[in-house]
């Protein structure tokens, strides 16, 4: 039942299109691994590490940003392969977004 609920919701979910899902799922990873760059930073690097880090942020800003979508690019195209098989294997017509 489970399975069905995540077939029926990527239908829904792809509907949206793929820039929409793309830009939403890059910027869940980029709160998520700037969360995490900053965690680290304040629990583990010296004070000194933290200013070094303020003078570098565009720079990591701007790699955190292409690599959320990079990422998001990838899950999008796992999911969409995921549901097209799912979709042949049900007899199900497959439109092109």
């Amino acid at each position: 039942m489970e399975l069905d609920k995540r077939f029926y919701r990527w239908g829904e979910e792809r509907r949206y299109g793929k820039f929409s899902h793309i830009i939403r799922t890059a910027l869940f990873f980029s709160i998520v691994l700037l969360t995490a760059r900053l965690t680290t930073l304040f629990l583990y690097e010296p004070v000194s590490a933290v200013d070094v880090f303020f003078l570098q942020f565009p720079s990591q800003l701007l790699m955190i940003a292409s690599v959320s979508v990079i990422l998001g690019s990838c899950v999008w195209y796992v999911k969409e392969a995921r549901y097209k098989s799912k979709a042949r294997r049900r007899g199900l017509p497959i439109t092109s977004l």
